[in-house]
């Protein structure tokens, strides 16, 4: 497999991946420009009761990492919870 590659420009950070499946290779990119708490605003919006550990998950990042990204985002007032643990939903307010 070849060495991925690396750029950088104005709209982020970008590796590039050649995935060898069979016969024929195809580019696979990543582009990593969004900041975790976009991600997280993001994931809200499609999904106003999703948990923590499902953030995790789909993030890829600690539940501890998501909880540190909350909390910044609810003081900062772009994000409230709304009800309790079990039946509560999160929303987006700024």
């Amino acid at each position: 497999m070849a060495e991925p590659s690396f750029s950088y420009d104005a709209t982020g950070f970008r590796i590039e991946f050649e995935k060898v499946s069979g016969k024929t290779s195809e580019k696979v990119s990543e582009r990593m420009s969004e900041k975790t708490s976009d991600k997280i605003m993001f994931l809200i919006n499609s999904n106003p009761a999703i948990t923590i550990a499902e953030m995790s998950e789909k993030l890829n990042l600690s539940k501890r990492t998501i909880e540190r990204n909350l909390k910044k985002l609810q003081e900062e007032k772009l994000l409230k919870r709304k009800g309790g643990r079990k039946e509560g939903r999160w929303e987006i307010v700024g």
